[in-house]
């Protein structure tokens, strides 16, 4: 692959729950994701694509067109859907799939840039067992593969800015319910609002800032949740409306939202008080 920056269809891979199954029996799911990969190699190859790499419990390929990529997305979870088929449920190997089409670096064994980190994040959208597209990639199917997509709005990515348009394309195979355990869902987004500070008080804005990066850094250790980059809480207006617009872009996620108050707030708060009638 060139070592210059291409306009390419991104498929990015990821074993689910891989630190549990490993757990759980180590040979056998060593042995599993390597016949998959395996499995997916060829499959890339049989469509014209390139593994960039595989790195413990993922894999990332680069294809010429969107469609190559989806084509090779759903014999993968064709592939891993059977090969799991006489194992117990709890044993049994599946993996999320994420497909973006953009610019990247391709330097090796290695690419960079940010679609495909939209391609990363989007893999963490789709079911166990499932893949998750880009509008941008959605447009370059052809109608078969268009039939099998179900839109699923504009989504806010993990550690991403902007708003992504996604589908999930369906395969056959998507891994809805695991007996014994409650429905998958999608994680939950978090946006954490900058800490709004009296007007004119630079040292309580600057420390606003810190907070604020501090408290999404501590949330984005969890797994479970998906948080918005420092970049999108920071820069967003201060007014109430600006604010309650950008919640209601948010949709079914949730927003921390938080204020310093001084001492003369607190003051004049607590005379308001005392010369209000109680009921």
């Amino acid at each position: 692959m060139p070592d210059r920056k291409i306009n390419i269809a991104i498929l990015h891979c990821d074993i689910v729950e891989f630190s549990r199954l490993t757990a759980q029996d180590e040979q056998a799911t060593f042995q599993a994701v390597q016949n998959g990969f395996a499995a997916a190699r060829s499959l890339v190859a049989d469509h014209g694509g390139t593994v960039i790499n595989t790195a413990g419990d993922s894999l990332l390929a680069v294809f010429d067109t969107p469609d190559a990529a989806a084509r090779t997305a759903v014999g993968l979870q064709q592939y891993l859907a059977f090969a799991a088929q006489p194992l117990p449920e709890m044993r049994r190997v599946r993996a999320r799939i994420g497909i973006h089409r953009g610019d990247a670096l391709i330097a090796d064994d290695q690419a960079f840039g940010n679609d495909v980190n939209i391609a990363a994040r989007l893999q963490e959208l789709a079911p166990a067992g499932g893949i998750c597209i880009s509008h941008d990639v959605y447009l370059a199917l052809d109608r078969d593969m268009r039939t099998r997509c179900v839109p699923i709005g504009q989504k806010l990515l993990r550690n991403m800015d902007r708003l992504v348009d996604a589908h999930f394309l369906r395969t056959g195979y998507e891994f809805e319910k695991m007996e014994g355990a409650q429905t998958q869902t999608i994680r939950p987004c978090v946006l954490v609002l900058p800490f709004l500070a009296p007007d004119g008080d630079s040292a309580l804005r600057e420390l606003g800032e810190s907070l604020t990066v501090d408290v999404i850094s501590g949330l984005s250790k969890f797994r479970q949740l998906i948080v918005l980059a420092a970049h999108t809480a920071l820069s967003t207006e201060s007014t109430e409306t600006g604010r309650l617009a950008l919640a209601k872009q948010m949709g079914e996620g949730f927003v921390v939202d938080a204020s310093f108050r001084t001492q003369d707030q607190d003051r004049k708060s607590t005379r308001l008080n005392s010369q209000s009638p109680c009921n």
